[in-house]
């Protein structure tokens, strides 16, 4: 028989141990009913938070990896649990997380028509919640719009032509003042990406894409990018997987402290003629368009 030790406690001895045990009494269960009433609303809280937890596990765990549509996940969060109001900016609202849902509930094959109507749920739970400002008219309409051109077979997408991009003045007057013709092509190029692309400064690209616009050297790009991060001209603030396809982000402050306020007449169809035909603009300004400004 194995006996049970007693770690840290002095038990005294009792002269009639018998005794001792035949007059224990149960305890009263409005002792039971006082001690619930303290503890029950952090066990509560406790248990809701547990069950949330447990859910959104059994949720990822049962998604099925390997077979998914870009946003699966996020779509799926979408549908259960609503839009995150700190994910939420004046460009990503309803209408912008409301084409995961589309893509999500074609992808479990629905078709148009019972997409548009389990969209019209979630669009309209997510305006009862306050989570959106569109009217009932609004997001049917909106919602009729989206669906039909994801379930489209022919999306009828026309050429993109670009007539002209805002740039700063200051974005300019920087560029200029870079007397190696490399690191001026590197710079503008982030400059270009960084005012068509960036949110609040942030924005991302990868060194290869910069090697396809400029038509300069991977290494050559990536000694440039360090010197600039060097120099603070930009700020690597996540750092990007090639195994996960996904670029580096940087933030750049010269795209929040100074705003557009020149236009460059441009026709190009994609980044690296955007890119070639606005070089060749700036370029051939005169130096004096850019006196006085300094980062």
């Amino acid at each position: 028989m194995r006996r049970t030790v007693f770690v840290g406690h002095e038990l005294q001895a009792l002269d009639d141990p018998i005794d001792y045990f035949l007059r224990i009494q149960p305890m009263d269960s409005n002792h039971f009913i006082q001690i619930w009433q303290t503890i029950q609303p952090e066990f509560e809280a406790t248990a809701c938070e547990h069950t949330e937890i447990v859910a959104r596990q059994k949720m990822m765990s049962e998604t099925p990896q390997g077979s998914l549509l870009a946003g699966y996940a996020l779509a799926q969060k979408l549908i259960q649990y609503g839009m995150d109001l700190e994910e939420m900016t004046a460009t990503r609202r309803r209408h912008y997380f409301q084409f995961f849902v589309i893509l999500y509930y074609k992808h479990q094959g629905f078709n148009q028509a019972e997409t548009v109507k389990k969209v019209m749920e979630w669009a309209s739970r997510e305006r009862a919640c306050g989570r959106s400002k569109s009217s009932i008219e609004e997001i049917e309409q909106d919602v009729q719009a989206d669906v039909k051109c994801i379930f489209a077979e022919n999306k009828h997408f026309g050429t993109m032509i670009c007539d002209e991009i805002l740039v700063s003045h200051v974005d300019i007057a920087y560029v200029q003042s870079i007397a190696d013709d490399t690191t001026r092509k590197v710079v503008w190029c982030i400059i270009i990406l960084g005012r068509m692309f960036h949110v609040q400064g942030r924005f991302f690209f990868s060194f290869r894409k910069i090697e396809e616009i400029t038509g300069c050297k991977k290494s050559t790009v990536y000694t440039r990018v360090r010197q600039l991060i060097e120099n603070r001209f930009i700020e690597l603030q996540k750092q990007g997987s090639y195994y996960k396809q996904q670029a580096n982000i940087y933030y750049m402050r010269l795209l929040e402290q100074w705003q557009p306020d020149k236009t460059l007449p441009i026709e190009a169809t994609t980044l690296q003629e955007i890119f070639e035909n606005t070089y060749t603009l700036i370029d051939t300004m005169p130096l004096a368009d850019a006196e006085g400004m300094a980062l």
